[in-house]
């Protein structure tokens, strides 16, 4: 293409956390390493940039894009933890619910277009006419998949309400559908910021993103409108976002000049693509929340799970920092990886396991005495103390699985994604069934027990896996 220079690449490491490309660590690749590289991993991790003068990540696109990432992170904490004070945990417990349903259906409103847009559009970035019509193809599949999936969830409100013994529930699935058809568009216009090389916008409308969600909860505190319609903050973050950045990409997307034989053979590319590669998200969503909707279908109460969703989502912040570590080490593990150097990868992973069980057992052990007096005199409400026991157990699981978390994408740095998606399966399966043989007898503390081992699970299949299909032991 013109313009382009030909004798480098760059390789972005991208990191896939809720819903979105997150962050990124650039590297120089010579070409046939490049090309190795992008035949052996998912095109939901990696992309590849041909060098350009215009387009070259900068250290600053990259410091900006990491600092959003942590803004947003905790902004999401101090939402959850928001609701938690104002609201009690019986709405905190209603909404994790109508949450989790949320991002689990988010994956399958977006379908993987957006990461086939971020490819695509990443591939033609000089060709203008050739990035309108990806565009287009992709708001063309997205529109029905995206507008099906919010009317069915929309439609199974009530029953799945009924389902999981909330009625409050139902009202919040009325808001979440609205909110769930601009989540799935906001991320493919993302992926398009993403891919045409704009760094720093993506970063702004990222955190943006969880801005608008707690600008929006705290217009509903301030209208002192009832707990069950908290949701109704998806539609409008979401909604806006939406706006925004359809207004930023209004000189990309063309609708003019195309053929609907076009638009529909690109809708269908991205169909394709993306059956192929959202598959492994859509599996981590379902494990990380299937703890809360098992609680729900088990007639627990909104306040007892809600006291148990503070737990959950204070370890689950606890596991982030393997998840950073994940993002920064992936450029140097995949660089071993490719020059078959097994012995260095697994003396590195032995080092950096063996720090991150130090700083995690202690973060665990002084977290869970400090629990009961910390968080009741944070949230001024001290029923939140009955969860140290949950908070506990699963601490433990994230100590031990911590010092594999940066490496938990061996399997498709080493050229086995299919490999990994089948690890996430079975991963999910035994969560799944844990909470089913546990949840009857132990209630909340058989949840906490079996994401717990859930986090040891992963250890024990990654090991194995690596083994077995890397030759490394790791």
């Amino acid at each position: 293409m013109p313009g382009r220079k030909r004798n480098n690449y760059y390789v972005a490491s991208i990191f896939l956390q809720e819903n979105d490309p997150e962050c990124r660590n650039t590297f120089t690749a010579d070409r046939a390493l490049s090309r190795w590289l992008l035949q052996i991993v998912p095109p939901a991790a990696f992309i590849l940039f041909m060098q350009h003068p215009k387009t070259e990540p900068t250290r600053g696109d990259i410091l900006l894009n990491c600092l959003a990432v942590g803004l947003a992170g905790i902004s999401a904490l101090l939402l959850f933890l928001l609701i938690g004070t104002y609201y009690g945990p019986t709405a905190l417990g209603s909404f994790n619910k109508v949450f989790a349903v949320y991002m689990i259906l988010s994956q399958v409103a977006a379908f993987g277009v957006h990461i086939s847009v971020l490819k695509h559009l990443a591939e033609a970035l000089d060709d203008t006419a050739k990035s309108g019509l990806i565009l287009t193809g992709a708001f063309a599949a997205l529109l029905p998949i995206s507008f099906g999936v919010s009317l069915l969830l929309a439609l199974a409100a009530p029953i799945t309400a009924l389902a999981m013994h909330s009625p409050d529930m139902e009202q919040g699935l009325y808001w979440a559908a609205c909110g769930l058809f601009f989540f799935a568009w906001n991320k493919t216009l993302l992926a398009a910021q993403n891919a045409l090389m704009r760094l720093r916008a993506y970063a702004v409308y990222n955190c943006l993103r969880y801005v608008l969600l707690l600008a929006g909860l705290g217009l509903h505190m301030a209208l002192r409108l009832y707990p069950s319609s908290i949701a109704l903050i998806f539609l409008f973050a979401e909604g806006l976002l939406c706006l925004l950045l359809l207004v930023s990409l209004r000189k990309e997307i063309r609708l003019r000049a195309l053929s609907l034989t076009e638009v529909v053979s690109e809708a269908r590319k991205h169909l394709w693509f993306g059956l192929r590669g959202f598959s492994g998200q859509l599996m981590l969503d379902i494990n990380a929340r299937v703890d809360v909707l098992c609680l729900g279908f088990f007639s627990v109460d909104d306040r007892t799970i809600g006291i148990y969703s503070m737990a959950a989502i204070l370890a689950e912040a606890a596991y982030q920092l393997p998840m950073v570590l994940r993002t920064v080490y992936a450029p140097k593990v995949i660089l071993m990886l490719a020059g078959r150097r097994h012995a260095e990868l697994t003396a590195f992973v032995r080092h950096i396991r063996l720090r991150l069980w130090l700083l995690m057992g202690a973060a665990a052990l002084f977290g869970t005495l400090l629990y009961p007096h910390i968080l009741p005199l944070l949230t001024g409400r001290p029923e939140y103390a009955e969860g140290t026991g949950y908070f506990g157990v699963m601490l433990a699981g994230v100590a031990v699985a911590a010092g594999y978390g940066p490496f938990s994408l061996l399997l498709s740095y080493g050229g086995c994604p299919g490999r990994q998606s089948q690890m996430l399966l079975f991963l999910v399966l035994q969560n799944f069934l844990g909470n089913l043989l546990l949840l009857p007898f132990l209630g909340p503390t058989g949840a906490a027990v079996s994401t717990a081992l859930a986090y040891l699970t992963s250890v024990a299949l990654l090991k194995m896996y690596s083994r077995n299909f890397l030759a490394l032991r790791i």
